[in-house]
């Protein structure tokens, strides 16, 4: 919910295919069709910045056409078809948007042997154009790029500079969680406290790690599955 009374979805049918966006504007009790028409399917995605603010990604991943960006102003009334992100994709993250004009997308390149290739746009003149700023694949392995190998999730940033990372490892390997101080052009790992007792959380690690929200730029939270537990008690039972 944006307000007490007016908030955004995305409908999903049983098996949480996606149906398309919904709006409230009476807290809840009854939602109406809100969204571009036409658009439903696991290709949909859509972000939600005030109560009449909304944007959605459409992209087929069967055709690997480029996705497709939308934008309202006006709660969902009429839509603005924008530029789109330039490459074949097999999905797309809504836009992540930190202005009206700023905002990133993280397409999906493909999924192999446990790797995930992902590309990152940005737009600085709210959605018109996508410029590409980081793409990591299997060829591309430059210095200050997200390494190919491993899971990778949707870049997410929290200013204008900065944003970030997650992804897992199934085999295990160095904990998925990378930073970038410059707006997404370069990347560097982020080291993460142990979640028991002092020290950095080891560099092998079977684990997820999601990409942070948050709720100003400097507070926030990431959600972490699979990581180690409490030390193991070592209290010994006396015997009489």
């Amino acid at each position: 919910m944006i307000t007490p009374r007016v908030g955004w979805a995305v409908a999903v049918d049983f098996y949480g295919y996606p149906l398309g966006l919904v709006r409230t504007t009476d807290g809840g009790r009854v939602w109406r069709d809100a969204g571009p028409p036409g658009l439903a399917g696991v290709g949909l995605a859509a972000a939600f910045f005030s109560a009449d603010d909304a944007w959605v990604t459409w992209s087929d991943p069967n055709s690997r056409a480029w996705p497709a960006i939308y934008r309202t102003a006006d709660g969902g009334v009429s839509w603005s078809r924008l530029g789109p992100i330039p490459i074949s994709a097999i999905g797309a993250s809504a836009p992540d948007m930190v202005t009206g004009r700023l905002g990133w997308v993280t397409a999906t390149l493909g999924v192999a042997a446990g790797s995930t290739a992902i590309a990152i746009f940005r737009t600085t003149n709210g959605g018109g154009h996508w410029e590409l700023i980081e793409r990591t694949d299997d060829i591309r392995q430059a210095s200050g790029a997200i390494p190919f190998g491993c899971e990778k999730g949707n870049a997410v940033f929290s200013s204008a500079t900065t944003g970030w990372v997650g992804g897992t490892c199934e085999g295990g390997g160095l904990a998925q969680f990378w930073v970038s101080r410059d707006g997404g052009r370069t990347w560097r790992h982020q080291p993460l406290p142990q979640p028991y007792g002092t020290g950095m959380l080891a560099r092998w690690c079977q684990c997820l790690l999601t990409a942070p929200v948050f709720t100003s730029p400097r507070d926030g939270a990431l959600w972490a599955a699979g990581l180690p537990g409490p030390p193991a008690r070592t209290d010994r039972m006396s015997r009489s």
